[in-house]
């Protein structure tokens, strides 16, 4: 196993993950923020937009390099997705915001341990992102 700072296509691959993550969220909990009734709707739509603003910052952080495709590769990880938004989407309206927050409570765990394994003085954008990304998860887990 290769250790140190990933290489710039594997730098490109979890930056697309980290991003398709954050568009399913986007996606799922926008989907139901418009027929969710009473509380969990405004819970839900400001979730939405959160993460629709964190895969931005990804898309910021993506590579430029011959070769690589933020769109190419956002879509390969979203694939990789499928059968979970699927069974998402399936979920009753009285337990979607509670299917969101186990959705964000696995996410958050998975940026932490990346959260971890990079080094801020080689790659300080991602870790920024990273920080961001893990504050505005566990506010939103808190709230």
């Amino acid at each position: 196993m290769r250790s140190g700072p990933p290489t710039i296509h594997e730098l490109a691959h979890r930056v697309a993950a980290h991003r398709a993550l954050h568009l399913l969220v986007f996606a799922v909990a926008g989907e139901w923020a418009r027929s969710t009734p009473g509380p969990d709707r405004r819970w839900l739509a400001r979730t939405a937009h959160e993460h629709a603003w964190l895969a931005d910052r990804w898309a910021e952080r993506f590579p430029v390099v011959p070769g690589l495709d933020l769109d190419e590769a956002t879509a390969t990880a979203t694939a990789a997705m499928d059968e979970r938004r699927t069974r998402l989407l399936d979920t009753p309206p009285d337990a979607r915001r509670e299917a969101v927050a186990a959705l964000l409570r696995t996410f958050a765990d998975v940026l932490r341990a990346e959260r971890d394994a990079v080094d801020p003085d080689l790659d300080a954008p991602t870790a920024r992102v990273l920080d961001l990304a893990i504050a505005d998860t566990e506010r939103q887990l808190a709230d």
